[in-house]
C-alpha cells in the first residue's frame, strides 16, 4: 500500500506489455465506478496498475482496496510481478529466487531451454509451408 496525494493506493507492477494490452485485461474494472478508482501509468518499461482510495487512514484504505486488488490480480493473472512501490523487476527476480532456492545459473538454463524450444518450433513451422 502506498500513500498518494488523494489517499492510498495498491500497485500492481508489470513488465514487457503495452498499456494498451494491461488495460484490455482489466478493461471491466476500469469501467467500474465507486469509491476505488483504477487506472495505469507507464514508467519506463514497466505498466503500473493502481487501485486508489481517498480512505484517510490505512485501515479503511485496506478495507476497501481489498476486494478491488483481488479483482486486478484476478484479472491479471500472472502478468503482474510485484505489488511492492519501491521493488523493481531485478529485486523480484532476486527475492523470488532466494525464496525457492535457486540460482541465476538455473534461471539462464531455463531460459536458454526455452528458447531453444521456441526457435526448434519456429523451423518446424518454417518448413511446413
Amino acid at each position: 500500500m502506498i500513500r498518494t496525494e488523494q489517499g492510498y493506493a495498491q500497485i500492481f507492477k508489470i513488465y514487457g506489455k503495452s498499456e494498451t494490452e494491461v488495460k484490455e485485461k482489466i478493461q471491466d474494472l476500469l469501467k467500474c465506478g465507486g469509491a476505488v478508482v483504477i487506472y495505469t501509468r507507464r514508467r519506463g518499461k514497466d505498466v503500473h496498475v493502481l487501485a486508489e482510495t481517498q480512505a484517510e487512514d490505512e485501515e479503511s484504505a485496506k478495507a476497501a482496496l481489498k476486494p478491488v486488488a483481488k479483482e486486478i490480480k484476478k484479472a491479471l493473472g500472472d502478468m503482474y510481478y510485484s505489488t511492492k512501490e519501491n521493488e523493481t523487476m531485478e529485486e523480484t527476480v532476486v527475492r523470488l529466487l532466494t525464496k525457492y532456492g535457486l540460482t541465476v545459473t538455473y534461471l539462464i538454463r531455463v531460459i536458454s531451454h526455452i528458447r531453444t524450444n521456441q526457435r526448434e518450433r519456429s523451423s518446424m513451422s518454417a518448413r511446413q509451408l
